[in-house]
């Protein structure tokens, strides 16, 4: 789905050179299959911490542009938006309610199984190889450059059970010094902000009917840091609930 996203420029994805960078030699990963152009990384490819390493082909998603797309996308299929603060699911009319609530999901849906991964990045202007880098293995972890359509994103953190929103000036610091070592053709002309977010994590994604509520509800929370990749299987699930709910509800 995203690569055909790709193929109109104001979706905000695009097709990117990722590179994920290893401390050991390692086999093929399992996606391997899922990508486009995989390749082991060359030896003179790889910064001196590392010993292996992966290159291949993807769409990127960059949420500044792509968020604000699929909201008028969303309205021009006649989607509306209502703001309303809800202490319970039982506190609306609608004939389903699909909930995405995130980490809210502890409370809407009592579920104190989610929990948060607590995110930290950086956002800045800056000139590199034009590739995305990632490494979530070595003594660097989690270390990632991400450049987007009018900026670029270095992180990371995931530090799970933290809620702490006020960025750390200590944690900004350490992962310019970290990218700097992943990717040595990283120019950093500006640092624009610190970002902060908390990933709603579970120990598996919760996408299911509840069949304890008076009202159909659809569950569909607890994706941690995957969110954008798991996006559209997750919604064709929940149409396929939809229909199957609404087929029961016509016999």
């Amino acid at each position: 789905m995203y690569y055909k996203l790709a193929e109109d420029s104001g979706t905000g994805v695009f097709p990117v050179t990722f590179t994920e960078y290893l401390p050991e030699q390692s086999p093929d990963p399992w996606w391997k299959s899922a990508v486009r152009d995989f390749r082991r990384v060359n030896p003179d490819e790889i910064p001196s911490i590392y010993k292996d390493g992966y290159l291949f082909e993807v769409p990127f998603v960059d949420t500044s542009v792509y968020m604000p797309w699929l909201l008028s996308r969303f309205k021009q299929l006649g989607g509306t938006i209502h703001q309303k603060e809800l202490f319970s699911l039982e506190e609306t009319s609608a004939d389903l309610v699909v909930n995405c609530s995130g980490l809210g999901a502890r409370f809407l849906a009592n579920d104190l199984e989610v929990y948060p991964v607590r995110g930290q990045g950086v956002r800045v202007k800056a000139k590199n190889s034009g590739g995305c880098f990632l490494d979530q293995h070595s003594d660097l972890s989690l270390c990632y450059v991400f450049p987007r359509t009018n900026d670029m994103i270095l992180g990371g953190t995931a530090q799970e059970h933290h809620y702490q929103f006020d960025p750390d000036p200590a944690t900004t610091e350490e992962i310019l010094r970290k990218v700097k070592i992943m990717d040595p053709s990283l120019e950093i002309e500006k640092v624009i902000d610190t970002v902060v977010g908390l990933r709603p994590a579970r120990f598996e994604v919760r996408l299911e009917v509840d069949k304890n509520t008076p009202l159909p509800v659809i569950h569909n929370y607890g994706h941690g840091g995957a969110g954008f990749t798991l996006s559209w299987g997750c919604a064709e699930d929940v149409v396929n609930l939809a229909k199957s709910l609404k087929k029961v509800k016509s016999q």
